[in-house]
């Protein structure tokens, strides 16, 4: 995870994970970057409520329940998304994402195992830039696609 967001989260970002479960991405947030604001958003209520509680006791992590196209928080500045989604998905959160940013925003997308990259790619208002982090037993994914509007 840490080649995940090397050299990518700023001390002021407000971090959301996107499809946060139960709390791995913010659990390694909250090792290394401890002092930012983050923010999961979990559409199952169960796991959501448990990853809450888990996480009550730090006063920077939020958890909202609901789905991410809704509860999109719009002091976010660095979002992460793990590709679980199919490409319908992708397109309808692309669109949520160009609805909630002001272009002059300096926000970025972080997509891990990103499938459906080329719905961002084909659009002029996006610059995609394809980074390989390395695979192996731990990640067994190597291609995140680092995420701004143009």
């Amino acid at each position: 995870m840490t080649r995940i967001f090397e050299n990518q989260v700023m001390p002021s970002d407000v971090l959301v994970d996107i499809g946060c479960g139960h709390g791995r991405v913010i659990n390694h947030w909250l090792r290394h970057y401890s002092r930012n604001q983050i923010i999961g958003i979990e559409c199952f209520h169960d796991i959501a409520e448990r990853t809450r509680e888990r996480l009550k006791s730090y006063d920077n992590v939020k958890i909202i329940t609901g789905n991410a196209l809704e509860a999109l928080p719009e002091n976010g500045s660095l979002f992460y998304f793990y590709n679980p989604f199919g490409p319908e998905s992708v397109q309808l959160l692309k669109q949520q994402f160009c609805k909630l940013l002001n272009r002059d925003q300096k926000v970025k997308f972080l997509y891990y195992n990103c499938r459906h990259v080329d719905i961002f790619e084909c659009d002029p208002a996006w610059t995609v830039t394809r980074v390989n982090i390395g695979g192996g037993a731990a990640s067994p994914f190597s291609e995140l696609a680092i995420l701004k509007m143009s």
